[in-house]
């Protein structure tokens, strides 16, 4: 049995997103064999809106739907007030999922209990995961940080959380990545898919190499069984070309088709 396949919106290029549109890139994986599509919040323009004809479109298509948000849930002691914004429009979009990072979990365990019997008020009567990702920084980026967020959330009695495992950020804090699964796979409910390559000094996503590929099977032996996967890496090698899109589907589906069945 195939494994779910989501592709975000921001594979296809920030250019060619903004361009065209979210809808029309969740049409192209449509065609391309995906599940579902990542909505990118940084990338919803005025082609996406209303929100609401959005979500229509890709429910349409017969997709579904997960929400990329930018907004960290942390800011300092406190909770970040754009959250509630994040979920409304996960829910307008007909999201199953939101993803954030945790940005600063808070040293006090009573300010943490506090915020999130606020962030509980918010979730109730919503049918929507949320999930916590590792981002490339140290407060949130780590097993640690984010096992301290999963428990915070569990004596919370908030349950529909668990995490994005985004199997390249690792690299931004020199984490092993098979490590970091072995004590997080249990929790994990979505999984970002992307190479990283280094140039002059700095790291960027790139699609996986053979060796990465090989490195990846290890992973899934510790996350639940057909776990949500995601491509995350760029399937075109330029953004300053407006491509075919017969181009980006040909590019999608064999990614698409291989993470479905690794």
């Amino acid at each position: 049995m195939s494994t779910p396949v989501f592709v975000c919106t921001s594979s296809f290029g920030a250019r060619y997103v903004r361009q065209h549109g979210q809808a029309h890139a969740a049409r192209l994986m449509r065609d391309a064999g995906a599940s579902g599509v990542e909505i990118r919040q940084e990338l919803i323009d005025l082609r996406d809106q209303p929100l609401s004809r959005l979500g229509a479109d890709i429910a349409e298509l017969g997709l579904d739907c997960h929400y990329s948000s930018t907004d960290l849930l942390w800011l300092g002691e406190h909770l970040n007030d754009r959250i509630e914004e994040s979920i409304e429009v996960a829910q307008t979009l007909g999201a199953k999922l939101l993803k954030v990072a945790i940005g600063n979990l808070p040293e006090r365990e009573e300010i943490r209990d506090e915020t999130l019997a606020r962030l509980g008020r918010m979730l109730e009567g919503r049918s929507l995961e949320l999930a916590l990702e590792n981002d490339q920084t140290p407060r949130g980026g780590t097993p640690e940080a984010l096992l301290g967020a999963l428990d915070a959330f569990d004596r919370a009695g908030i349950h529909d959380v668990g995490i994005t495992f985004d199997i390249g950020n690792w690299r931004w804090l020199g984490i092993n990545a098979n490590d970091a699964a072995q004590m997080l796979g249990e929790r994990v409910i979505y999984v970002h898919c992307k190479g990283v390559v280094q140039r002059q000094q700095t790291l960027h996503a790139a699609p996986p190499s053979a060796l990465e590929l090989s490195e990846w099977s290890a992973y899934w032996h510790q996350f639940p069984a057909r776990v949500a996967r995601s491509i995350e890496f760029p399937l075109v090698s330029s953004d300053d070309i407006d491509h075919p899109d017969e181009t980006l589907v040909a590019a999608a589906r064999p990614w698409i088709e291989r993470l479905a069945h690794f």
